[in-house]
Formats: C-alpha cells, structure tokens, sequence
C-alpha cells in the first residue's frame, strides 16, 4: 500500500495568496509603520525604564588600580580622568547613564541592522522591545553589562580574521573578567 501526496499546490504551484491581518502587515508602508513603532516602543521603554543606578553599581565605579589589579576596576580607573579624586553623586549618575546609553545605543544599531528588515524580523523586534528582559536590561543602570553589551556587538561586527577583530574580542575578555 503506497502512500498518497499530501493535498496541496504541488511545485512550481504560485504561494497563497496573504489574507486578513497579515494581509494588512505584508505592505511596505505598513513595514515602515512597524519598524517606527519597534523605535517609538524602544525609546518609551528608556524614558520608563532608565532609573539612577543603585549602591552597588554606583559603587562599581569606584573601583580602580590604586590597590594593585582588582575585577572590574578598568571602567574605575577611566572614570577617575573624568572625576579626579572626588566624587559627587550626580558625577556617577552621569557616568552610569553614559554607560547605559552606550550599551542601548549599540543595541538599537543591532536591531536596526538585523531585525527591521522584513515583516517576520520586525514582529520578532517589537516582540523582543516589548519583553520584561528589555526592561530589566533598561533598568540596569549602571551596570557593566551595558557597557559588555557594546563590546560584544562591536567584536562581533568584526572579521575575526583581522587584527581588529582580534583585538576587540580580547577587550570583551578583558573587560568582561
């Protein structure tokens, strides 16, 4: 007993025809709609979501080489050339939003370049800037995770084969230790 194709277009058949919602969302304006709207969504979750760092993140950044090599006293040390040897709390507050806004700047780029560039890939953006993981990460201030973030969407914009990408994945490693 053999078995029967699967009903259907067999190939070379043209595709179905796109109906109803996805009907509305399969135009090209309606493409532009979707990927301003990833933007307008990405841009309210930083207003909503971008908070003072709290004590131990703004403590982070007190940390530097002055004792000898410490974990994580690398962004210290570059924050002392903006501060000198006092620390006001708007100071820190303007280094970790810096940092913040650094790693989310990165992270818009990668979206930008990667997932606004089909309907599929848009809906999985506005899913991905719609999540409470996009949240959290915004409301991360301060945090070096933002700043390993950019690193490692830098590094892995680069040709792993060159010396700059060489270098740039030793820096995620370094900074990221």
């Amino acid at each position: 007993m053999s078995a029967d194709p699967a009903p259907g277009p067999g190939p070379g058949a043209a595709a179905r025809p796109v109906v109803g919602a996805a009907a509305l969302i399969a135009t090209p304006e309606a493409l532009r709609w979707m990927q301003r709207l990833v933007l307008l969504v990405f841009a309210l979750a930083l207003v909503r979501d971008l908070l003072p760092p709290n004590g131990f993140s703004g403590t982070v950044l007190l940390f530097d080489y002055e004792f000898g090599l410490v974990r994580r006293g690398l962004l210290g040390e570059l924050a002392n050339l903006y501060w000198g040897k006092t620390v006001t709390p708007g100071e820190v507050f303007a280094v970790s939003a810096a940092m913040s806004l650094l790693g989310l700047s990165a992270l818009l780029v990668w979206l930008g370049r990667s997932l606004l560039a089909s309907r599929e890939t848009v809906l999985l953006a506005l899913i991905f800037v719609t999540s409470f993981g996009f949240a959290a990460v915004v409301g991360t201030t301060g945090y070096m995770d933002m700043v390993l973030i950019a690193l490692t969407l830098g590094a892995a914009a680069t040709d792993p084969n060159r010396a700059s990408g060489l270098v740039a994945r030793v820096v995620v490693t370094v900074v990221g230790v």
